[in-house]
């Protein structure tokens, strides 16, 4: 009896244990560098449409163009956060354009697709969250 109780109490140590580190790590945010945010873009599209290596370099290029632009407008504009939305969906609609000269008019039609794919899967994963 006393080996269960022993067993028992060491196996829910264990539980406790590991859920408090499942939840440290949650609450810990990533700060993430322009750089980190470029790299990551970049590595996603060419997963998602395979770029030649000069393909690769100029998608990094206009990715890290654009990820130090959303930097400072979120470093400039952290009050008003419309103003800053706004401001990034210009930025974005830029990026697309430059990308859009880089890509292939298929390997576009794939990232497009995909990224839409992706704000869906984001957006329903939000909603599921809130309830």
């Amino acid at each position: 009896m006393k080996r269960i109780s022993l067993m028992s109490f060491i196996l829910g140590l264990a539980v406790i244990s590991y859920a408090q580190q499942g939840s440290d790590n949650k609450s810990a945010k990533t700060v993430r560098t322009p750089e980190d945010r470029a790299t990551i873009f970049t590595k996603w599209i060419d997963k998602t449409v395979t770029l030649t290596p000069d393909q690769q370099t100029k998608v990094q290029a206009v990715n890290l163009k654009y990820a130090n632009m959303k930097q400072a407008v979120r470093d400039s504009a952290q009050a008003n956060r419309k103003a800053m939305r706004q401001e990034v969906m210009a930025d974005n609609k830029e990026q697309d354009a430059e990308l859009k000269s880089i890509l292939t008019s298929d390997q576009y039609i794939a990232y497009t697709a995909a990224r839409k794919q992706k704000m869906e899967d984001m957006r329903s994963k939000r909603k599921r969250n809130k309830h």
